[in-house]
């Protein structure tokens, strides 16, 4: 099994804060967003930081990720660097070819024993990442989609509930919706990162709106009272 460096993803110090993670994932999940670059390798990228930062945010799950020790981005997995959490190999090395990283990490929480032999604890199932886009519109006051998704099951439409003042970036959670729990283990969730579909009137700087307002030369001079769009409606 091949190791991850969680926090190089992120750009990350090993003994960042949470807050610091956030605030890195928040910058990175913008810049390689789907909706935003173009890049080849965009999507890769936004889900490889999309999983770094699920892990990193959870502190048990973090906890059983450092046990792992520093390794080489990309190298097979060796054992942790101190025998935390009571982990314990024997026998030398396990192979851990086909081990779910999951098994893994949910051992090391339990202070167990691993082995290339199958898990029988239950293992909560895998959660899965995709982005919903919507309209400003449904930002401002809410509402209700059903969405197809390719994943956890390809076809399968799945009910959104969008949260009035949704920001871009933000992640909505559908729990339960992502891929099934393992031998009795809770299922996973799917995490939808919001972004908005373009306005024929307004550009979203931050939390605000723009618009071109067209005056003409002796208005602009003398000042002038008019009716401007608003996404609930005109007002003067």
């Amino acid at each position: 099994m091949k190791y991850v460096d969680y926090y190089a993803a992120l750009g990350v110090a090993r003994d960042a804060t949470l807050p610091a993670i956030k605030q890195a994932y928040r910058a990175l999940a913008h810049l390689h967003h789907p909706d935003v670059s173009k890049a080849p390798g965009a999507e890769e990228n936004f889900k490889a930081v999309a999983v770094a930062y699920a892990t990193l945010k959870n502190p048990e799950k973090r906890a059983a990720y450092d046990a792992l020790g520093v390794q080489r981005d990309g190298a097979e997995m060796d054992r942790p660097a101190s025998p935390q959490h009571g982990f314990e190999f024997g026998g030398g090395m396990p192979d851990f070819e086909g081990m779910d990283f999951a098994d893994l990490l949910h051992a090391m929480r339990q202070g167990g024993r691993t082995s290339t032999r199958p898990s029988r604890a239950a293992l909560r199932g895998q959660d899965f990442y995709d982005t919903v886009q919507i309209e400003l519109a449904q930002a401002l006051l809410g509402g209700t989609l059903h969405l197809m998704l390719h994943q956890p099951v390809p076809g399968v439409t799945l009910e959104v509930k969008i949260p009035a003042g949704v920001q871009v970036g933000q992640q909505l959670r559908l729990a339960g919706k992502g891929g099934k729990g393992v031998r009795g283990g809770a299922d996973g969730d799917v995490l939808l990162t919001v972004s908005f579909a373009p306005h024929p009137i307004f550009q979203v700087e931050a939390q605000a709106l723009y618009f071109d307002l067209v005056l003409t030369p002796w208005e602009a001079a003398l000042g002038v009272e008019v009716r401007v769009p608003t996404l609930e409606g005109e007002v003067l």
